[in-house]
């Protein structure tokens, strides 16, 4: 922005980068200027001369300016453990030179772990069973650093103690399994999330929220009929318009599904293209709605491989998720999503099978 100058029609704006030489960069009427061109990082001088018309020379440039234009936070962090090793990846950030990878325990201060250019890194030193978080920042040079990018955990899973898998079904529900979202995140859990679309599309948010976190989101259709007693046309329709709500948020297709109410047949399991997945212990928190009897149920029943169905939408079983991730970890049981369960026991989910466990 500049101050207004009697007998201009125009003023011309030039722009310096780094290197200090100045190129024409737009001429405007008006007395400012949205450059959209600067890239994040770069420092910018700018000067501008009035300009009275083809008949005349532009007035003398003004003094210049300088800016340094904000460098944006990286996105899309995405932590995945290939053959015990943690792998992170995220978006590129225009003008960056190079990424600063930060890592903390459950409960840590974050620590710098690299430096680097790729938007790739792995994390060859981190411990099996131990729960991590990680954010990256852009920078560019040595000075000039961008803000955090959103947490992101990730888990190596020792082969040696069990693992159990919590399963929820029929969210997102902002309080419910945002309070359940709270708990596994302080206690450095992870769990599956088998979302109805049409929740999704109300509650996108808490989905956002659930994805960053590292939990697995799998498909439980959009409405969430009994799919046994509709047409394939129907069926089809129901994966599919979960899938688009779903992808919608997170940018990806659920690699798993689970049929509403646990019904199936040949068509549900040949229509959903992907592997379907049940539970070992059926808690029943939607009949007894006590917190009391469910903690009682999973700890009775909770195994090593098992998985299982509780249901995101009611009080009392976020009350029961409070009490029973500390007292599951403190037995010894990782808790991690169904995907995380099935790879630690060596099993390679295939498209159109039932899986209720490990």
């Amino acid at each position: 922005t500049w101050n207004k100058i009697a007998g201009a029609e125009s003023y011309l704006i030039y722009r310096a980068q780094d290197d200090g030489r100045y190129e024409f960069l737009t001429a405007t009427q008006d007395i400012n200027h949205l450059d959209r061109t600067v890239c994040g990082g770069h420092r910018y001088l700018y000067q501008v001369a009035a300009d009275a018309g083809a008949e005349a020379r532009p007035g003398r440039r003004s003094l210049a300016k300088g800016v340094v234009a904000e460098l944006a936070a990286p996105t899309g962090l995405r932590v995945r453990e290939e053959s015990g090793i943690l792998r992170l990846s995220w978006s590129a950030v225009p003008g960056a030179s190079a990424y600063e990878v930060l890592r903390a325990g459950v409960g840590e201060t974050y620590a710098l772990m690299s430096d680097t250019a790729d938007t790739v890194w792995k994390d060859s030193t981190a411990q099996p069973g131990k729960r991590y978080q990680y954010k990256v920042r852009a920078r560019v040079g040595s000075a000039h650093v961008s803000r955090e990018s959103e947490a992101g955990q990730g888990l190596v899973v020792d082969p040696t103690k069990p693992v159990l898998a919590l399963t929820f079904d029929d969210g997102p529900n902002p309080e419910t399994t945002g309070a359940i979202l709270t708990t596994l995140e302080k206690y450095g859990a992870r769990a599956s999330f088998f979302v109805k679309g049409n929740n999704v599309e109300k509650y996108p948010d808490v989905l956002r929220r659930q994805h960053s976190l590292g939990m697995q989101t799998g498909n439980h259709t959009y409405d969430h009929p009994k799919l046994s007693w509709i047409s394939e046309e129907e069926i089809t329709a129901e994966w599919e318009k979960a899938d688009v709500a779903i992808a919608q948020v997170t940018g990806q297709r659920p690699a798993a599904v689970r049929p509403p109410y646990g019904d199936h047949d040949d068509r549900v399991d040949r229509i959903a293209g992907r592997p379907l997945m049940f539970w070992t212990v059926d808690t029943k928190d939607w009949e007894t709605l006590s917190a009391e009897k469910t903690v009682e149920t999973v700890l009775k029943q909770a195994c090593d491989g098992g998985i299982l169905l509780m249901h995101d939408v009611y009080a009392t079983t976020a009350e029961a998720v409070e009490q029973l991730v500390p007292a599951l970890q403190e037995r010894g049981f990782q808790l991690v999503t169904v995907d995380e369960l099935l790879q630690a026991k060596g099993i390679t989910p295939e498209a159109g099978k039932c899986y209720y466990g490990a």
